[in-house]
């Protein structure tokens, strides 16, 4: 169970960092954040979703965040593992997203529906829990989702 709670806080922790870091603050081209609009959003928007550039800052960062995490480690492992385990997900995921367009339409397509119709929702890449909680989830409508 602390498992899966780690997998729901990691989901979380996701959205907040793609909401409130990549895009609010990431409008300012000062911003250490800047990257992910600047780069991130246009090369998706003008290659139909397709980018394989890597971002050291996101990966870093990431990084960071186990390493701002590792106090939870001394409390519960599992808890731990949790995070960590999603937070390995987000990097392959979020790289075969945009390197496999297909795949990760088919797969994910909320974030697929990120970049290429609604910026401002979908801001969950591995699971949409938060979206769905938070109430930011927003589909495309198809002939096969109607």
């Amino acid at each position: 169970m602390l498992f899966i709670c780690g997998i729901i806080y990691g989901s979380f922790l996701e959205w907040t960092v793609h909401k409130h870091l990549f895009h609010k603050r990431g409008k300012n081209k000062n911003s250490i954040f800047s990257f992910h609009l600047g780069e991130h959003h246009l090369n998706c928007l003008n290659n139909e979703n397709y980018d394989v550039k890597f971002t050291w800052r996101e990966n870093l960062g990431i990084l960071l965040l186990a390493v701002l995490h590792l106090p939870i480690l001394f409390f519960s492992a599992i808890l731990y593992y949790g995070i960590v385990s999603y937070a390995i997900a987000f990097i392959i995921v979020h790289k075969f997203v945009h390197k496999y367009v297909n795949w990760g339409k088919t797969w994910f397509p909320w974030h697929w529906e990120h970049h290429m119709k609604y910026q401002n929702h979908n801001m969950n890449v591995v699971l949409p829990i938060a979206d769905y909680i938070l109430r930011t989830r927003k589909r495309e409508i198809t002939s096969d989702n109607k």
